[in-house]
């Protein structure tokens, strides 16, 4: 937030969607290692987490106009 140029308003505003991320990650892998015998979620994860890594890959791939 130092060096950019967005208002500080736009950061607040931005700000509820970032927490609740974070939390909604830290209790997915919270409940993960607890349960290591659920496989379903151990799918799940690994699922999100190819994708995740294939969005980006395309992102930089495919990227827009320079």
């Amino acid at each position: 937030m130092i060096y950019t140029v967005l208002p500080l308003r736009l950061h607040v505003i931005g700000l509820p969607e970032v927490l609740l991320q974070s939390l909604l990650l830290s209790w997915g892998v919270f409940w993960w290692v607890n349960h290591p015998r659920n496989k379903a979620l151990g799918w799940i994860m690994g699922s999100l987490f190819f994708v995740v890594l294939l969005l980006s890959t395309l992102g930089l791939l495919l990227g827009g106009p320079k």
